[in-house]
C-alpha cells in the first residue's frame, strides 16, 4: 500500500519510487535481453510512470540502434513487451510491463541507463495476517456524481463541549453479489470500498465494478489507486491520475439525483453487476464492451453514435438472444431442399452460388427476425423496433434517414432505449428507466405495457 505521503505526491504527479535493484527482461525472440541495476520509478507529468535501470556493464549497439525493432504497422505482441521487477526500500516488490526500452551510454561510465514506459505499477505484498473479510478499495482523484442514500454526521466541540451537530448525506451505501458497498466523496477524491460476506472475492472484480458504474453512472472514471485484500495478500496497483474528461454524450439508463432514497439506480448496478461478475477474462464482458463502444463514439459526430448504437444491437442480441427469431424447422428444411434443387441446375454456376448463399442467410434469424420475435413477446418497446429499422440500415450505407436534426437527434434516443432494454432483459431487470426517444426524457416501467 502506498503512504500517506506518497498518495499526496502520487495526486500532485510527483511520485517517485527509488528501487535498490530493478530487473527487466524481454524482446523479440532472438534478441531478448535482460537489464539489471538500481533505478527508480517516476511518475510523469503527462500520464503514466518511466521505470529507468542504471545497468552496469556495457551497452549493446543493437541496442542503442534498435537492431531488431518491431516493423512500423506492426501489433506488439506479448512476445515483444518487456516485463520489469522492482525492488523498493520499504521492501515492495513493484511489477509491470513496458514496450521496447530506450537505452542511453555514458560515456566515460562503466555503464548505461535504460529506460521504459508504462501505465500501471503493481505490488503484491505478503502481510503475515489473514484478513478476517476480503475488501476491495478504488480511489479516483476527481469528483464523480453519484446518487446517495447515506449520510454521515459531524460535531462540533470547544472546551471538551459539544457544541454543534450537522448531518448530511453524502454517501452511498448498499449490499450486492455478497459485497458491502460504500461510496463516498472526499474532496477531490471519490471512494469506493466493498467488503466481502464470504472468505474470497470474485477473479477481476475492480474491473467489473468499474464496468457497472460505468452502465449506471455513464461516466468513466480514472481509476488511480486500486488495492485489493484477501487472504494474506495485499494487491496495490497504481496509475497515474487523468485529467482528461469525457464529453460523451451517452446517458444513464436511469437518470439520478443527488439523493436515491429508493434505491433503484443501485440494484439496477447490483443486477448488472451480477451478471457480469463471473465474467473472468481480462476483457470487458461483452455487454460492457458494447455499452464502451457506444459510450467513446457519442464524443464524437452523431452519426458516429448512431451506426455504433445500431451494431451495439445487433452484438446484443446475437450474443444473448440467439434463439429468438429462428425459422420453423419445415421452413428450414423446404430452404436446404430448394438449394439442393438449384444445384442441379448447371446452366450459371456463379448466379447458382449466389442464389444459394441468399438461402442460407434466410435460414438464419437476422437481427430484425430477433427483435421482432421480442416485440412480438413484449419484451421490447414497438417505436424502438421501428427507430432501430429507420436508423440502422440507413446509416450504415451512408444515406441518413432525416435531414432535421432533431428527428436525427429522436431516432438515437430510441435506440439508445433499445439498446438498454436488451440490457434490462438479459440481467432480469423490472422497474424504471429514462426514455431518451421521446422529448423531456420522461420516466418508463420495464417491461413496455
Amino acid at each position: 500500500m502506498l503512504t500517506a505521503e506518497e498518495i499526496t505526491a502520487l495526486k500532485r504527479r510527483r511520485l517517485e519510487i527509488d528501487c535498490s535493484r530493478i530487473e527487466m527482461v524481454g524482446g523479440l525472440p532472438g534478441h531478448k535481453r535482460v537489464y539489471r541495476g538500481p533505478g527508480s520509478i517516476r511518475q510523469k507529468e503527462d500520464h503514466g510512470f518511466e521505470v529507468k535501470i542504471y545497468a552496469t556493464g556495457k551497452a549493446k549497439l543493437s541496442d542503442t540502434f534498435s537492431v531488431g525493432a518491431i516493423p512500423a504497422g506492426t501489433l506488439v505482441g506479448k512476445r515483444s513487451v518487456f516485463r520489469f521487477r522492482a525492488f523498493d526500500g520499504r521492501g515492495r516488490v513493484w511489477e509491470g510491463t513496458t514496450g521496447r526500452p530506450d537505452t542511453n551510454v555514458l560515456f566515460g561510465h562503466k555503464g548505461y541507463f535504460v529506460s521504459g514506459q508504462c501505465e500501471e505499477i503493481t505490488s503484491t505484498e505478503k502481510v503475515g495476517v489473514k484478513f478476517k473479510r476480503p475488501s476491495l478499495s478504488l480511489r479516483a482523484f476527481r469528483e464523480v456524481k453519484f446518487p446517495r442514500n447515506a449520510g454521515s454526521e459531524e460535531t462540533l466541540t470547544t472546551a471538551g463541549k459539544l457544541r454543534g451537530r450537522s448531518l448530511s448525506t453524502d454517501a452511498a451505501k448498499f449490499d450486492v453479489c455478497d459485497l458491502g458497498f460504500l461510496l463516498r466523496q472526499d474532496g477531490d477524491t471519490f471512494e469506493l470500498d466493498a467488503q466481502a460476506s464470504g472468505n474470497s472475492l470474485p477473479a477481476r472484480i475492480e474491473t467489473r465494478v468499474d464496468e457497472a458504474l460505468r452502465f449506471v453512472l455513464a461516466t468513466q472514471i480514472p481509476w488511480s489507486l486500486i488495492v485489493r485484500c484477501e487472504a494474506e495478500q495485499e494487491v496495490t496497483t497504481v496509475r497515474s491520475p487523468s485529467d482528461v474528461r469525457s464529453r460523451s454524450r451517452l446517458q444513464p439508463p436511469l437518470r439520478f439525483t443527488d439523493l436515491d432514497d429508493d434505491g433503484k439506480v443501485w440494484h439496477l448496478f447490483g443486477l448488472y453487476l451480477s451478471k457480469i461478475a463471473k465474467h473472468v477474462k481480462p476483457r470487458l464482458h461483452p455487454l460492457s464492451g458494447q455499452i464502451g463502444a457506444v459510450f467513446k463514439a457519442a464524443e464524437g459526430s452523431i452519426e458516429a453514435e448512431a451506426l455504433t448504437l445500431g451494431v451495439a444491437v445487433e452484438s446484443v442480441l446475437k450474443a444473448s438472444f440467439p434463439r429468438y427469431g429462428r425459422l420453423g424447422a419445415k421452413t428450414r428444411a423446404d430452404l436446404k431442399a430448394l438449394s439442393g434443387y438449384l444445384a442441379k441446375w448447371t446452366q450459371n454456376p456463379s448466379l447458382v452460388k449466389r442464389i444459394q448463399g441468399s438461402l442460407g442467410g434466410m435460414a438464419r434469424a437476422s437481427a430484425s427476425d430477433r427483435l421482432f420475435a421480442l416485440v412480438t413477446k413484449g419484451m421490447i418497446a414497438k417505436d424502438s423496433f421501428d427507430a432501430w429499422k429507420r436508423l440502422r440500415n440507413s446509416v450504415a450505407h451512408g444515406d441518413w434517414p432525416s435531414k432535421d436534426l432533431q428527428i436525427f437527434v429522436d431516432l438515437c434516443g430510441q435506440m439508445t432505449v433499445l439498446l438498454y432494454q436488451l440490457i434490462f432483459l438479459s440481467i432480469e431487470y423490472k422497474g424504471t428507466y429514462t426514455d431518451y426517444g421521446t422529448r423531456g426524457y420522461p420516466s418508463r416501467e420495464y417491461p413496455p405495457s
